[in-house]
C-alpha cells in the first residue's frame, strides 16, 4: 500500500506557522515576565543603625527604575545601586519599575532606623557661671 506524499508547500507552510507561533509565545513571555527587580540584600523589616541606606540589585528588561521617587541608572547588564538618606524611626522604601511595554510595578519595604538618644554631659557645679 502506498502512502500519499505531501507537497513541499505543506512543509514550508507548517514550518512558517511553527516559527510564528514560537515567536508569539516568546513575545508573550516578555510581556508577562518582565518585572523582575531583585534586591541584593533583604531590607524588608530591617532595623538600621545608620540613616544612610545602600541598596543594590538587578533589574533586567527594566527601562526606568525609581527608588523613593528618584530615578536610578541601570547598567547594560541590569545591575543598579543607590544610596538613600532615611529619617529617624519608621520608613518605607518604595521601588518602582517600568518596562518597555509601559507596565509599572511598585514594591514597598518597611525599615526602621534606630536612633540613639543624644548624650549630654553635665559639668560640675564649679563650671556654672556666677549670676550674682
Amino acid at each position: 500500500m502506498k502512502t500519499k506524499r505531501r507537497p513541499p508547500q505543506f512543509y514550508v507552510t507548517t514550518s512558517l506557522f511553527s516559527v510564528a507561533l514560537l515567536f508569539t509565545l516568546w513575545q508573550i513571555g516578555n510581556v508577562v515576565f518582565t518585572h523582575k527587580v531583585k534586591l541584593a540584600t533583604n531590607i524588608e523589616g530591617q532595623t538600621l543603625e545608620n540613616k544612610m541606606l545602600s541598596i543594590a540589585g538587578t533589574a533586567p528588561k527594566i527601562k526606568i527604575l525609581k527608588v523613593n521617587g528618584n530615578i536610578v541608572p541601570i547598567s547594560t547588564d541590569g545591575k543598579w545601586n543607590d544610596s538613600i538618606l532615611l529619617p529617624d524611626g519608621y520608613s518605607i522604601v518604595t521601588i518602582e519599575s517600568k518596562d518597555a511595554y509601559g507596565h509599572i510595578k511598585s514594591d514597598q519595604y518597611p525599615v526602621y532606623v534606630a536612633v540613639d538618644p543624644p548624650t549630654t554631659t553635665v559639668g560640675s557645679r564649679d563650671s556654672l557661671p556666677n549670676i550674682n
